[in-house]
């Protein structure tokens, strides 16, 4: 939930400073994506476009489907106070914010849906997918364990000038005394 201070000219010409409140739940985002699956390619199109025309119609929709009044304990949401918002100078205020400064922009949308559906939505967008564990299939042989040792260990060589640079002093005490026992 987004608690957004507006400051605006009321009616008497007085500089006024309020909060609003926007969210959306996970069931209502459920329910909007269950009877509309291309809300979301319809927005993306919209921002892709770099036409910020395109951006006026999918702005006032989050911003009317999100906008609610808070009575207590309780976030309430209609359709009348919605469009009442949508024609008040705090709405204007809050449009001309979001639509000039793309960071505060990204900070409000991000803050009007659950986080852990953004999180989600980030995760898929990058690539990044949830951890898997790979069982090995009948057929296969167990993998053998990585060999951790440094190379000249591996390869029963004397470490290079660059290896050796590398080293921490414990490491080249360990590698003075493998020496003078081979001597």
């Amino acid at each position: 939930m987004i608690k957004k201070p507006i400051t605006y000219t009321d009616f008497d010409g007085k500089t006024v400073t309020n909060n609003f409140y926007f969210n959306f739940t996970k069931a209502e985002i459920i329910s909007i994506l269950a009877k509309d699956q291309n809300v979301i390619e319809r927005f993306q199109k919209a921002m892709k476009s770099g036409v910020p025309s395109d951006y006026i119609e999918p702005f006032e929709w989050i911003v009317s489907k999100a906008f609610g009044v808070r009575r207590n304990d309780l976030f309430l949401k209609t359709d009348d106070d919605a469009r009442a918002f949508l024609t008040s100078e705090p709405y204007s205020e809050l449009f001309t914010e979001l639509l000039t400064d793309a960071e505060k922009a990204i900070e409000f949308f991000n803050g009007v849906f659950p986080k852990d559906m953004i999180d989600e939505a980030n995760a898929e967008i990058l690539g990044k997918k949830p951890e898997t564990v790979d069982l090995p299939s009948e057929d296969s042989t167990p993998a053998e364990p990585e060999d951790t040792r440094p190379a000249w260990v591996r390869e029963n060589r004397v470490p290079t000038k660059k290896e050796l640079m590398a080293m921490s002093p414990e490491e080249i005490a360990s590698v003075m005394r493998s020496r003078t026992n081979r001597s």
